[in-house]
């Protein structure tokens, strides 16, 4: 009932301070967003990332599209994105549609 997808994220300079993330998924899909920032060989350390619930842009009928930034001090090379999603039965078929993102 619960599924996590993990996804490394190459910046095209080697290191990036920043990560804007857009997430298009079926609006009642009970979604989690977690990001990982650190330099190769430490410790993944995730922080929860949240979207503000005002600024939700609607994609289609029952699609939405939810925005994620985080920024460190000091650039990072070793960037993990996991999204984890909850479903209570079987019978629910929320998905994840389009993950888009930059980094800076």
């Amino acid at each position: 009932m619960q599924s996590v997808a993990r996804y490394q994220i190459f910046p095209p300079k080697g290191s990036a301070r920043g990560v804007l993330i857009w997430v298009q998924r079926d609006e009642e899909l009970d979604l989690k967003v977690e990001l990982s920032m650190t330099l190769v060989g430490e410790q993944e350390q995730y922080i929860l990332l949240e979207s503000d619930p005002d600024e939700i842009v609607p994609v289609t009928d029952g699609i939405v599209e939810d925005e994620y930034y985080h920024e460190t001090v000091e650039p990072k090379d070793n960037i993990i994105l996991k999204l984890t999603t909850t479903r209570p039965n079987i019978n629910i078929d929320n998905k994840v549609y389009l993950i888009m993102g930059v980094v800076e």
